[in-house]
């Protein structure tokens, strides 16, 4: 067994270290992003130094003399300047100190990938998973800036994702409380984390209509399938227990958000200010015209030629090729594997549905189409590639 584990445990391993080999490399450049300082250096800085904190719509929590601020911007929250402060005091005020919160964060958000790909799909697919993130070019260099790109959403969203799957298939109602607390707190860090949680919601809602009524409905016309349907856990009773420990668990991480919205009304004013056209100008009644170009960006995102900032236009045009080939090589595997009598579940389904959600929800907006936004869903095109090829190799294997 503990062999057995140790090699489930190697590619993992040695994801984590070609990714920070290829994120920490140069890690001073490019130099620091405006929104790096606005959105943590800054405030995180002077907290180490004890300077005035020069907090947005001057809006802080005053514990004893210590002023933290509420938020950095009308919808983003101060989560990075309380986690990039133990960065900064241990290694200094500079760039490389505050790049190194968004690497670590990065790399636990690769094993949360990998925790969800092994839940799913198995050993294979979460090894898969694993180096298929640890290479993805906008993973690397947006790990880089990650702060400039809000990248702690993407942790908590795949935190949020395995304990909703626990909660799904184990009804634990820790679990529950705990994706509900992880939600909170990723609408605390940036609220375009309801397009996760919008997803999520679907897919749960979908999923259950399918498991009470038409799994029913096919268990009641046999008498064998009522028998094996009887020895299932109670799930209706699960799915809805303790909400309201739930819903505490949620508004906790809110508090900040919501005291700063009592005190400015900022966000509130951000979101209902901006509905029809947004201060970028984006015309949100051009729903359709917004899709398209969403869409285009998650090819852009597969081909990874966003970052000619850098020096010059780098891409894979043969990615997004692969990655369909990989579907389709994937849905031939779990037809073969079911007809030779395997039944598995097309896992690879989930994180492909919960991006086309995340996708369609993204053509709102009260900013604009910045492809910078999809650092919350990027981890999910890899956990898709990873169970994909799971499921090939079960299929052919």
């Amino acid at each position: 067994m503990k062999g057995r584990a140790a090699l489930t445990l190697l590619p993992l391993g040695l994801a984590l270290v070609l990714f920070l080999l290829l994120g920490a490399y140069q890690l001073d450049l490019p130099g620091l992003h405006y929104d790096e300082a606005k959105e943590a250096g800054l405030n995180a800085m002077q907290l180490v130094t004890g300077q005035p904190v020069t907090a947005f719509r001057d809006a802080t929590l005053n514990i004893g003399a210590l002023r933290l601020p509420l938020m950095v911007q009308d919808y983003i929250g101060a989560l990075n300047v309380i986690l990039a402060t133990p960065f900064l005091a241990v290694g200094g005020v500079n760039v490389v100190a505050l790049r190194w919160l968004p690497l670590v964060i990065a790399a636990l958000t690769l094993v949360m990938v990998w925790r969800c790909a092994l839940r799913l799909g198995g050993p294979a697919a979460a090894a898969a998973a694993a180096l298929l993130l640890a290479v993805n070019p906008s993973f690397v260099f947006w790990s880089r800036q990650g702060i400039f790109v809000t990248n702690i959403t993407a942790l908590i969203f795949m935190a949020s994702l395995l304990t909703a799957l626990r909660w799904w298939q184990e009804q634990r109602p820790a679990d529950l409380w705990l994706t509900a607390f992880l939600w909170g707190l990723g609408i605390y860090a940036k609220l375009l984390f309801a397009w996760a949680i919008g997803a999520m919601l679907i897919i749960a809602g979908v999923a259950w209509f399918w498991q009470t009524f038409i799994h029913q409905a096919k268990s009641r016309r046999s008498r064998s399938r009522r028998e094996a349907s009887a020895g299932q856990p109670p799930v209706r009773a699960s799915r809805i227990a303790t909400p309201t420990r739930a819903l505490i668990c949620f508004l906790i991480p809110l508090i900040p958000l919501i005291l700063f919205n009592l005190r400015t009304g900022g966000t509130l004013t951000s979101i209902f200010g901006n509905l029809g056209r947004s201060y970028y100008g984006v015309d949100n009644s051009a729903y359709l015209t917004n899709l398209w170009t969403r869409l285009g960006q998650i090819v852009t995102l597969l081909r990874g030629d966003q970052f000619w900032y850098l020096g010059g236009p780098y891409s894979n045009v043969w990615a997004p090729r692969l990655a369909g080939g990989l579907i389709l090589l994937a849905s031939a595997g779990w037809a073969i594997a079911r007809a030779r009598g395997i039944h598995q579940r097309p896992a690879f389904l989930l994180p492909l549905a919960l991006l086309a959600l995340m996708v369609a929800q993204s053509a709102f907006t009260v900013s604009d189409l910045f492809i910078t936004h999809y650092a919350l869903l990027l981890p999910l095109i890899p956990l898709a590639g990873g169970l994909a090829f799971g499921a090939a190799w079960r299929g052919v294997g």
